[in-house]
């Protein structure tokens, strides 16, 4: 960065990006420049990514909805190993997860005002309440 230019470069000091300041911000000239593919990268594009992979990449699509893209070819550049194995995945288990409701009542209650108190603290509130207040304790006798 220089007199309100700047060059991004890569190893060996070819430039890849340049741009200039704006406002204090630099603007880069980002048009798509070619250079020539190295024999690594281009074995790299010839490897195709599993499935699971593909389903994260993607927000966590259905297998069946991967499928349909790839043997469609609605999506450019989606190489797929069709051989690899799909899984289940771990986060969209735990997304569809569900839990039993509380009960709308209760077949044993305390026999006895005092005998069970629930309690519960909130706090501390960003705001204070007009008294100052910045907690909360709600406190209920199980009896009543």
């Amino acid at each position: 960065m220089r007199n309100g230019q700047v060059t991004l470069s890569i190893k060996g000091g070819h430039a890849i990006v340049k741009g200039c300041m704006a406002n204090g911000l630099y603007k880069l000239d980002t048009q798509a420049q070619m250079y020539p593919k190295t024999h690594v990268q281009i074995a790299q594009e010839r490897l195709k990514t599993d499935w699971m992979t593909w389903h994260r990449r993607y927000g966590h699509i259905t297998c069946s909805g991967l499928k349909r893209l790839c043997q469609e070819n609605l999506v450019n550049g989606l190489e797929v190993d069709i051989n690899s194995p799909i899984v289940d995945c771990e986060a969209c288990i735990q997304a569809k997860q569900v839990r039993k409701p509380f009960p709308d009542s209760v077949d044993e209650r305390s026999e006895n005002p005092g005998e069970l108190t629930h309690s519960e603290l909130w706090g501390p509130a960003r705001v204070p309440s007009i008294g100052g207040a910045k907690y909360y304790i709600s406190l209920i006798d199980d009896c009543s």
